[in-house]
């Protein structure tokens, strides 16, 4: 599974969109109140952006980068270190009402932070032109 970056957040992203849309219609009409700082449609943009669509992106360019720069993934633990703090973001939005906002933004934040130092790190470390190539 953490052998290749498209496989959890593809996974993760698919398996996080069939929850999202199981829920979204009693969410949407008021029938079920998720514990989260956010109005239902707020919170619903914000997960397809910032959780479905970020799965989506990430798993893609950890699938691409490696074709671009000639580097072996990023895989094992580092990309589980990625996988986790996205699921953390997801949790943390989803309970921001009893946790804070703030402190969710915080949580829901450091997987982009980490994700943007990895993928930096993985094309400057890329052995020729990889940029040129992009």
């Amino acid at each position: 599974m953490l052998s290749r970056g498209f496989r959890p957040f593809f996974l993760g992203a698919g398996l996080f969109a069939l929850a999202a849309i199981a829920v979204w219609p009693e969410v949407f009409l008021g029938e079920v109140i998720l514990p989260t700082s956010f109005s239902a449609v707020e919170w619903h943009a914000h997960e397809m952006l910032f959780g479905y669509g970020a799965a989506v992106i990430a798993g893609f360019l950890l699938t691409a980068i490696p074709n671009w720069t000639g580097r072996l993934p990023v895989a094992g633990n580092a990309l589980g270190s990625l996988v986790l703090p996205w699921f953390a973001g997801r949790a943390a939005v989803l309970v921001s009402a009893k946790i804070g906002w703030a402190t969710a933004a915080v949580i829901d934040v450091a997987f982009l932070v980490v994700f943007a130092l990895v993928v930096a790190r993985e094309i400057a470390a890329g052995k020729t032109g990889a940029i040129s190539r992009l």
